[in-house]
């Protein structure tokens, strides 16, 4: 099976493309290290926990999803998928 048929298969199945799937579950490992974070951590430090490039990136798609920026966002959202009880994320210490 070639590369693009399993990008279709992925994307009927799962309603994204692999790419954008990606991105909402990096968004969401953000909104979880910002939720769980026990100290107003740096932007940048979350920045690259979640798996960014650096913080202006992680700027982008949070004004991507959430249609404002991180200092209105990351005090209060929450991570969608550990609301939904399907995944379970865990930090280590």
């Amino acid at each position: 099976m070639s590369s693009r048929q399993l990008r279709r298969r992925f994307s009927a199945a799962v309603g994204y493309s692999p790419k954008t799937f990606q991105e909402v579950l990096r968004f969401q490992v953000l909104l979880n290290l910002a939720t769980s974070a026990r100290e107003q951590a740096r932007f940048a430090q979350l920045a690259a926990d979640a798996g960014y490039a650096d913080q202006e990136h992680m700027t982008r798609d949070v004004h991507r999803f959430s249609d404002t920026q991180p200092t209105n966002l990351l005090g209060s959202a929450q991570c969608t998928v550990c609301l939904s009880g399907l995944v379970r994320m865990e930090l280590s210490p």
